[in-house]
């Protein structure tokens, strides 16, 4: 596993999943923001015998970093639940919108984020992943073959995601990092071309989660605010 030094955090995280805390537009000097969303959600994918709509996912984030390329970090303990639906594709979550200051922790290429787990003792008020005391990593929501279906886990990861190295060297520079689940994956029969998976036999579970794990990819870019 990959080494890296923890640096004490030198931003603010909201605590509610619907509103993060910005510092206003006069005081911006680098920025890193991190936001989150899952493709494919308004898909059906079908074979030749079944189909799966997925409808929403939730999981559990008690834990991430945006890791830099000397391995420092910044690291939050702020925990949170992804929510995502159909209702809210194309339009991605934001979870940080952090000032990192004039200089140091510039060159970023690597993301990492834990999923466990739900505890209540986050502060998070989630009745689907605390799942009557029988508590969630994740929640998959949709349609098999035209019946409701909820695919429930209690598989635990720790996934990092390397992405093209973004030097941060003028103080108007944002970083977006933008951590995409993509769904098409999830219920793909790894075995045989074309088929799926059914999220309802429980010996489909080992794949489904790793297939989930590994569904994971991060998008960035770098902007330049425009000067006054």
């Amino acid at each position: 596993m990959k080494r890296f030094k923890l640096v004490p955090l030198v931003f603010l995280i909201a605590i509610s999943l619907n509103a993060c805390l910005e510092t206003d537009p006069i005081e911006l000097e680098k920025r890193v923001v991190v936001e989150y969303t899952f493709s494919g959600l308004n898909n059906i994918y079908t074979s030749p015998t079944d189909t799966i709509e997925i409808e929403s996912v939730r999981m559990f984030v008690p834990r991430f970093w945006v890791i830099t390329t000397n391995d420092d970090s910044l690291n939050s303990n702020v925990p949170f639940v992804f929510s995502y639906s159909q209702a809210d594709l194309d339009n991605p979550k934001e979870i940080v919108n952090a000032n990192v200051g004039f200089g140091g922790l510039e060159d970023y290429d690597d993301f990492r984020m834990q999923v466990q787990l739900f505890s209540a003792e986050s502060g998070i008020s989630d009745n689907t992943l605390a799942n009557e005391g029988n508590p969630l990593s994740f929640s998959i929501a949709g349609r098999y073959n035209g019946e409701i279906f909820r695919y429930n886990s209690q598989y635990e990861f720790d996934r990092s995601i390397s992405y093209t190295e973004i030097n941060l060297t003028d103080r108007q520079e944002t970083m977006i990092l933008t951590l995409i689940g993509n769904s098409a994956e999830w219920f793909a029969d790894p075995s045989q071309s074309g088929a799926l998976l059914s999220p309802i036999d429980p010996g489909n579970q080992n794949v489904i989660n790793q297939q989930f794990e590994e569904s994971f990819s991060i998008a960035s870019e770098r902007t330049t605010a425009l000067e006054d």
